[in-house]
């Protein structure tokens, strides 16, 4: 018998290692309500004194523990409606199957009992933190996604490559004006059918590409047949999702996004864009026709000014040579501002045909040496020959037509002559700023490194 009784208490210890060892909180309620059995796990998840649960407390005693340390919240709360009658039960109250409850850490529960035919039950409890957290993951996804395609409306289609199957959702059937139960039964048929012909092709050589691998994502722009009887632009993106192990495609899925609005709104500006580049080109046109009018009108009042002018200029040099002993000394200085008046009324119009032969000419793009271009214009001006310190830089090679960039150097260069004779002695400094990438031309005294 004292063998016996030793091998009963080895096989209990041995069991109560095992259920030690149990990732499950176990206890053992007898007929009373009472705990007369549990294990290391249900102390951990409870964390509750072994001391209490050694004393054969009753189930409402270890709530009412439970509660008055906070557990359960002010109100109950943290348990389930399933099981806050239970934990709040003063006496020997029926539990529920299973229940679910939080801990004031953040831990999730979930406690189940199960009734044993000689009386009493089971109790266990599960720490689901891990599913209960993924959980509600998954909902905050689907939420997100709930929100995105309130947000979109698309329509969604799924298409079985194997059946040719296609389900859709009820924004599909409406974009193109029908319902669900007008489009039923719905196959890969129903799409075919709704597609504009030249559009139906560039769709199947898209998904194709997509199938093959050649493209990420199936995308296409296409016109679907509305209901009543016009067309309705559709951008239809998916890809396939499942293949089999051949790699031949077994499941597609995507959506359809009305795109109506998008495409009337594109062609608006595409028709606002070409009537603009008419009127431009009708604008361009009539101000060439403008200013070539221009070019001949002024190119014909200088031209035709010159005549008079060499007559009154040869007359008035005429009257000062032959007449000079008759004429008052106001008369001859009068005779002489006409003289010169005349002569620079030649200038002006001589440099206005320059100007103009040089706007009638075609513009060229060459290199040109500003350091001997100055130099040429300074032979012209004969600034060195009239004494004028003329100081050249080193200077790179511009890039443009050399007529306009030398009659632009040559009146900078006159112009500062003009400005500096009057200083003793005149200086006139050409060169080229390396910070600002410029030529310059300046009437000052020069500034050497």
């Amino acid at each position: 018998m004292a063998e016996a009784g030793e091998e009963l208490k080895a096989e209990r210890r041995a069991l109560q290692i095992v259920l030690d060892s149990m990732g499950q909180g176990l206890a053992r309620l007898e007929a009373d309500g009472r705990i007369s059995f549990f294990n290391r796990r249900l102390l951990e998840l409870l964390d509750v004194p072994e001391s209490l649960m050694a004393s054969r407390p009753t189930h409402a005693q270890v709530s009412e523990y439970l509660a008055s340390r906070g557990d359960f919240g002010e109100s109950f709360e943290l348990v389930d409606a399933a099981g806050r009658d239970y934990v709040t039960a003063t006496g020997n109250a029926q539990a529920p199957e299973v229940y679910l409850r939080r801990t004031p850490q953040g831990r999730y529960l979930e406690v189940g009992t199960r009734v044993l035919p000689e009386g009493g039950a089971v109790r266990t409890i599960t720490d689901v933190t891990p599913y209960m957290l993924a959980q509600q993951e998954l909902a905050a996804e689907r939420q997100r996604l709930a929100w995105v395609l309130e947000a979109t409306r698309p329509g969604i289609w799924e298409n079985d490559l194997q059946t040719d199957e296609l389900q859709i959702n009820s924004r599909w059937a409406e974009i193109v004006g029908y319902t669900l139960e007008e489009l039923n039964p719905v196959s890969s048929e129903t799409w075919r059918r709704l597609v504009h012909p030249d559009d139906l092709v560039r769709a199947d050589a898209a998904r194709d590409a997509h199938i093959a691998g050649d493209v990420p994502y199936y995308e296409c722009d296409v016109r679907m047949h509305h209901k009543n009887g016009h067309w309705v632009w559709i951008n239809t993106h998916g890809r396939v999702h499942r293949r089999a192990s051949d790699g031949k495609p077994l499941y597609m899925s995507g959506m359809h996004l009305d795109i109506s609005d998008r495409v009337k709104a594109q062609e608006a500006l595409n028709a606002l864009n070409e009537n603009l580049e008419r009127l431009v080109a009708e604008r361009t046109r009539s101000l060439e026709r403008t200013l070539r009018d221009m070019e001949a009108i002024a190119y014909s009042i200088a031209h035709d000014l010159r005549t008079p002018l060499r007559s009154v200029n040869g007359f008035a040099a005429v009257l000062l040579e032959s007449e000079a002993q008759h004429l008052s000394d106001a008369g001859t200085r009068s005779l002489q501002r006409i003289v010169g008046a005349s002569a620079r009324m030649g200038q002006m119009l001589t440099e206005m045909l320059e100007v103009l032969s040089v706007v009638r000419a075609e513009i060229t793009e060459e290199e040109v040496n500003m350091i001997d271009l100055a130099v040429d214009i300074d032979h012209q001006l004969g600034l060195r020959a009239s004494g004028v310190e003329l100081l050249i830089d080193p200077m790179p090679h511009a890039l443009g037509d050399p007529r306009l960039i030398k009659k632009a150097l040559r009146n900078l260069m006159d112009n500062a002559w003009k400005y500096a004779r009057d200083r003793n002695p005149p200086r006139v400094h050409v060169g080229f700023d390396q910070e600002k990438r410029a030529y310059f031309v300046r009437d000052c005294v020069f500034r050497r490194m």
